[in-house]
């Protein structure tokens, strides 16, 4: 990590960016170890990370909403402030409907929040840090990290 800061510092590389899956989000909140190593490198800005409003309703629909539940709360609240968050707009909804005829065309389906997901990295032309390529790997116009 001090040489990938090193050549930023000397302008040898731009800064990486990614959308960050809820994969990575979810895990972090589990205490992966590679997750928290990841996550650490988005909160000390040596990553630019983004999310998409979906990640964080897929976050807060995992935390019940009962009094035990408030720590995980106050931990989604503090991380999501280590990202930029990208809303849906009328162009993701647009990119999610050519994501949805593409992927039936196949004869392939996907849950629609992760539709929702792979359209906001393609609009935003960014790639998508995720464990399950295997959901993404038919969706062309969609970079993976």
């Amino acid at each position: 990590m001090q040489r990938l800061r090193d050549l930023e510092l000397l302008g040898e590389i731009s800064m990486i960016k990614f959308l960050l899956d809820t994969d990575y989000l979810i895990d972090y909140l589990r205490g992966n170890p590679a997750a928290e190593e990841l996550i650490k490198s988005i909160r000390k800005r040596h990553i630019q990370g983004y999310l998409s409003v979906i990640s964080l309703y897929e976050l807060y629909t995992g935390v019940s909403p009962n009094p035990e539940a408030q720590e995980k709360l106050h931990q989604i609240q503090t991380m999501k402030n280590w990202f930029f968050t990208l809303i849906v707009g009328e162009r993701v909804i647009y990119q999610a409907a050519n994501i949805f005829y593409q992927l039936k065309s196949m004869n392939r389906t996907i849950a629609i929040k992760d539709i929702f997901i792979a359209a906001t990295a393609i609009t935003q032309n960014l790639p998508l840090k995720t464990r399950n390529k295997k959901d993404f790997q038919h969706i062309p116009e969609l970079k993976l990290a």
